[in-house]
């Protein structure tokens, strides 16, 4: 009981309240303002790794569900993609990747195009935004992901 009592807390909260009319508003206004204009859009990929239990550490934002992909709504076209595989597999070749220092991924089949020009090793942060960037691509294009991701 004490447990939904703090997620209760937490959702109707005066600080989620004020967001959420906040959000809206905004909808509003902006659907009103792009009834009369013909732009393109951006596309935002977002991975959906921080969509579930928010931290409970002092300090740390504590993002539940998909208030991400609603605040960029307005100014974007938002994607969730799953990022379980983007870590573990190379983007050129598929293969499982190492990890030799903390931060960095580095493939090691010898047939991989990374590899054999000297890009093998990479910042994690990096491959893991370009897997994502080519999970929301696929999914535009072809309305389905890669099956090694």
């Amino acid at each position: 009981m004490k447990e939904r009592q703090k997620l209760r807390d937490f959702y109707y909260g005066k600080k989620i309240s004020r967001q959420r009319r906040t959000l809206e508003a905004k909808t509003r206004t902006r659907q009103f303002v792009l009834q009369g204009s013909k732009r393109s859009h951006p596309v935002m990929a977002i991975g959906n790794q921080r969509l579930g239990v928010g931290s409970t550490i002092k300090g740390y934002d504590l993002i539940v569900g998909k208030w991400l992909q609603r605040k960029h709504k307005h100014h974007a076209t938002t994607i969730i993609t799953d990022e379980y595989m983007t870590l573990q597999l190379c983007i050129y070749c598929y293969h499982h990747l190492a990890h030799p220092v903390l931060g960095t991924s580095r493939c090691l089949k010898p047939d991989c195009p990374a590899f054999k020009f000297g890009g093998a090793t990479s910042n994690r942060d990096v491959m893991s935004a370009a897997a994502i960037g080519i999970l929301a691509m696929t999914n535009i294009i072809f309305r389905r992901t890669f099956l090694p991701f």
